[in-house]
């Protein structure tokens, strides 16, 4: 009788905490997509609280994390040096953005990963749709970039096209996520109009790419899985391919040569980027826990006249901006993740890790908590109940919806 209640006692806080979670992640969900829009740039009084909003749902999830989300000692030490790292990043960028994703993935704890990828999508996807008819019907202010000699462009009622263009790629991930078991060519060719969309309507090259490349990536990982769970050298080649996209950005921070031609050439492939990346770490240098950058956006740069100052490689990003320690311990983690995913056969969340490992040459979306849905998925089976303790909880036998929860972990499509 005693055992009875102590299980139906476990079974019900594992609710409780999935529950606590998909709510907090749906509200700061939204918050974000209301900071997607173009009230960003339109002096809107209240747009106050809603970035206080959005830090007290920071710190509720982070009291969902402390009080649900850890059980063992190895789980709080691991937890505590992320997080205190997060902290004195934020402490000293003032951005709360890399912290933010490890909380969100921490807090994800053991919800099953199918509900996460629903409520992502189901948000993200009815945010394109009511921003776009919120602008059309103008409710939202028209926001409109010259984009220097070039033609101008609308953001629809964002806040920049490539902002429109990163919702709509997350939402086509998600999409092939909760798809996973059945993607067909069909699949493909909706990729393929959505990025012919996201280049026409948007002029995002970046983001068109990424569509296309989210819709074949997912598909061939999809087609070739049995020949790719065969592979011995597949986490080889995985962690390859990370660590390629990590020294090529660095290559291109440290080496870049405004004089040459051929950096020139690639400068004028990622749209300035390499040049903003070596900009800044030439004017601003390193530090162990992150420098506040006065970023001006394109946005910005235009309505005050100022010089434009961005650096949107993840890469270069996590160590100018969030400092050597905190910028480090992402990239090992992220890399952690991909050899973790392509070594125990979640090739779904391989293919999603890699996907946004691209998507972080040209973007900061990589680091985002509200568009990397597969480091959140992963980060379950990193920190969160690692293989000894998930062992240690099946001895154990209690608990139903732990056990459930343990199952779900070990592969995205088994929900």
């Amino acid at each position: 009788m005693k055992l009875e209640r102590m299980d139906r006692a476990k079974t019900s806080r594992a609710v409780l905490s999935e529950r606590l979670f998909l709510g907090l992640f749906a509200a700061l969900l939204i918050v974000h997509c209301i900071c997607n829009t173009s009230l960003l740039y339109a002096g809107v009084p209240w747009m106050n609280g809603v970035f206080l909003l959005k830090k007290l749902l920071s710190i509720a999830m982070l009291a969902k994390v402390l009080l649900f989300s850890t059980r063992w000692a190895e789980e709080w030490i691991g937890l505590g040096v992320i997080l205190l790292l997060g902290c004195a990043s934020f402490l000293a960028s003032g951005s709360l953005g890399l912290f933010e994703l490890f909380l969100v993935a921490a807090g994800a704890d053991r919800t099953p990963p199918r509900k996460i990828v629903a409520c992502f999508a189901a948000i993200k996807g009815a945010a394109i749709v009511l921003t776009l008819a919120a602008w059309r019907i103008g409710l939202l202010p028209d926001l409109v970039y010259a984009n220097g000699s070039k033609q101008p462009y609308q953001t629809y009622g964002f806040c920049h096209r490539n902002v429109l263009a990163a919702n709509i790629a997350v939402f086509c991930l998600a999409w092939l996520f909760l798809r996973y078991e059945k993607l067909n060519l069909a699949d493909v060719l909706l990729s393929a109009a959505a990025a012919l969309a996201v280049y026409r309507l948007a002029s995002s090259r970046t983001g068109a790419v990424m569509v296309l490349l989210i819709g074949v990536g997912m598909y061939l990982c999809r087609r070739l899985e049995p020949l790719l769970r065969r592979a011995w050298w597949l986490p080889f080649a995985a962690v390859g391919i990370f660590l390629l996209f990590t020294a090529l950005s660095l290559w291109c921070m440290l080496c870049y040569d405004k004089g040459s031609a051929f950096w020139t050439f690639l400068d004028s492939l990622f749209t300035t980027r390499v040049r903003s990346a070596n900009f800044c770490y030439t004017e601003f240098g390193l530090s162990l826990f992150g420098q506040d950058i006065p970023f001006v956006s394109s946005i910005e740069a235009q309505a005050g006249q100022n010089t434009k100052l961005i650096l949107d490689n993840a890469y270069c990003r996590a160590l100018l901006y969030y400092g050597l320690l905190p910028g480090a311990m992402f990239l090992l983690v992220y890399g952690w993740a991909v050899a973790s995913t392509a070594r125990n056969g979640h090739l779904a969340l391989m293919a999603g890790l890699l996907l946004m490992a691209v998507f972080g040459l040209s973007e900061r979306y990589m680091m985002e908590a509200y568009y990397q849905l597969p480091f959140v998925l992963t980060f379950q089976t990193l920190f969160l109940c690692p293989p000894r303790l998930a062992e240690r909880l099946q001895r154990l036998k209690r608990g139903a919806g732990n056990h459930a929860a343990g199952k779900n972990r070990h592969a995205f499509h088994s929900q």
